[in-house]
């Protein structure tokens, strides 16, 4: 008897997977799209995505820069702080940038890589003898 009711499950299962395949709107991604966020989601370091603590200031520079932009990101250093102005060195590995962000409040019903009012980002142009602490 048990035999019989493991072939059923693994019927049922393989049915499932074909349904889901099959159709892309499942109730499970009906649910996830019906999720609000309550944070950005996090900055993935490096080449494999390690992931490390929550920062909203990775957070809003993933945003920001995009996927692309953040992929095989090291490291983020901030190199100036004023007010909601952080001055960032953001390490890669064959390669840094200079980004300034302007930290704002998260929106969570902006998405798909729409912007807000309240950021403002920049790569920070470099020339020859630029002081970082000056900036």
């Amino acid at each position: 008897l048990k035999p019989m009711s493991k072939v059923a499950e693994a019927i049922s299962d393989v049915g499932s997977g074909i349904a889901s395949s099959v159709s892309p709107e499942g109730g499970a991604t009906k649910r996830r799209r019906r999720r609000c966020r309550i944070r950005p989601p996090r900055l993935l370091f490096g080449e494999l995505g390690v992931v490390r603590p929550w920062s909203p200031l990775e957070a809003e520079l993933k945003r920001v820069l995009g996927e692309a932009g953040v992929h095989g990101l090291e490291e983020v250093l901030m190199l100036k702080e004023h007010g909601p102005k952080k001055l960032l060195l953001c390490l890669y590995p064959q390669r840094f940038i200079l980004v300034e962000v302007k930290l704002g409040e998260f929106h969570p019903e902006v998405q798909h890589g729409a912007t807000s009012a309240h950021i403002d980002a920049s790569t920070v142009q470099l020339e020859e003898g630029y002081d970082f602490f000056s900036a």
